[in-house]
């Protein structure tokens, strides 16, 4: 991180995102640490003055705080969220690079703040002259939000399984929110398994069932858990044939036993 300052406009605390955590402070780290020049190469990559390129695993880092004693790491989806609702606010655009996210800080206006909607996107556009030197057309914009879309579209896909899978595993442990870095990395692994996130959600649920049933008062606490059982009832990286459902309960009863034999039981 570079040494000086930035500029901040004071009515940032009557702002949608001052009330928003994480919302907050991730747009803050991007203030402070976007480029304040242009032709700033970071790799292969040139970027512009206010532009930043993060992944969204360093800002894992980036964005921990402390609790009690220790750090305790924001997860990855709800970082995605406070992306996506900081780009639907008009704060930052996004690109998904090799190297993680190239965020462009937007230029606000005093207005903006005191509005009750949100700011139109085709105006910020237009106004970011401080990033173009050209004026953009209407022509241009559906162009360059095409080849944005095309590029933003696989990852958004995974972000929104990765979420989706986590979603259903927060419910069915039904233990508190909390997720940590293995969980989540865990939880990544299943997200990239070649099934729906709706067939996964339901094979998840039916382990949590089986599970239950001969622990009426336990809960599996770890998504690490249900990545085991999923591969041993035949849910693999490689699409191959589809699990045998027909003799679902015989091998849930049979990973028990392997799993209680290694004391892999959560």
């Amino acid at each position: 991180m570079s040494n000086g300052w930035v500029k901040m406009e004071k009515e940032l605390v009557r702002s949608e995102i001052w009330h928003d955590f994480i919302g907050l402070r991730l747009y803050l780290w991007l203030v402070l640490n976007a480029t304040n020049q242009d032709n700033v190469k970071v790799r292969e990559i040139t970027l512009k003055k206010g532009q930043y390129i993060r992944s969204l695993s360093s800002l894992q880092d980036d964005l921990s705080y402390v609790v009690g004693r220790g750090l305790k790491k924001v997860p990855v989806m709800t970082i995605s969220r406070a992306i996506k609702y900081l780009e639907s606010l008009g704060y930052i655009q996004t690109k998904v690079t090799r190297y993680g996210f190239l965020f462009t800080i937007l230029p606000t206006h005093k207005e903006a703040y005191f509005s009750d909607e949100r700011i139109d996107r085709t105006k910020v556009l237009q106004n970011r002259d401080e990033f173009d030197t050209k004026v953009v057309t209407d022509k241009e914009r559906k162009i360059e939000r095409k080849e944005d879309d095309d590029e933003k579209t696989a990852e958004q896909q995974k972000l929104a399984k990765q979420q989706a899978i986590a979603t259903s595993f927060i419910e069915l442990r039904n233990k508190g929110t909390y997720l940590t870095e293995a969980d989540c990395e865990s939880i990544r692994r299943i997200s990239e398994l070649p099934h729906s996130s709706q067939e996964l959600a339901s094979m998840m649920k039916r382990v949590f069932t089986n599970y239950q049933e001969k622990n009426p008062t336990e809960t599996i606490n770890s998504p690490k858990y249900m990545e085991k059982a999923l591969q041993r009832l035949g849910f693999t990286t490689k699409k191959q044939e589809e699990p045998d459902l027909t003799g679902l309960e015989s091998a849930f009863a049979n990973l028990e036993k392997k799993l209680a034999a290694k004391g892999e039981l959560s």
